[in-house]
């Protein structure tokens, strides 16, 4: 099943290396952050040599605004409703 998909991506043969090299073959400059990192401001202030970085005041929250799977399958639904009856999908814009 999952070889048939158009996009399929192994993690399993991920190599951090290859990725690193890949982008310092196109780039002059690259930086690698780890993830614990990410929110510390005195490594974006040194990438870009700014002070005004650590100024910046963010919320230690996280929203997941991705849709869950009872909306997915109500789109879903919804997508074949409007294909058994031959409606256009864009009924909803102005393009009539």
């Amino acid at each position: 099943m999952i070889k048939n998909q158009k996009y399929f991506f192994d993690f399993k043969k991920l190599s951090y290396e290859n990725l690193i090299k890949f982008y310092l073959d196109r780039f002059e400059t690259v930086y690698i952050v780890k993830m614990e990192d990410i929110k510390n401001l005195k490594i974006w202030s040194k990438i870009f040599n700014n002070k005004k970085v650590l100024n910046i005041k963010y919320k230690d929250e996280y929203f997941n605004k991705s849709l869950s799977s009872i909306s997915l399958r109500t789109i879903f639904f919804y997508n074949k409703v409007l294909d058994f009856f031959n409606i256009k999908k864009n009924i909803l814009t102005k393009e009539l």
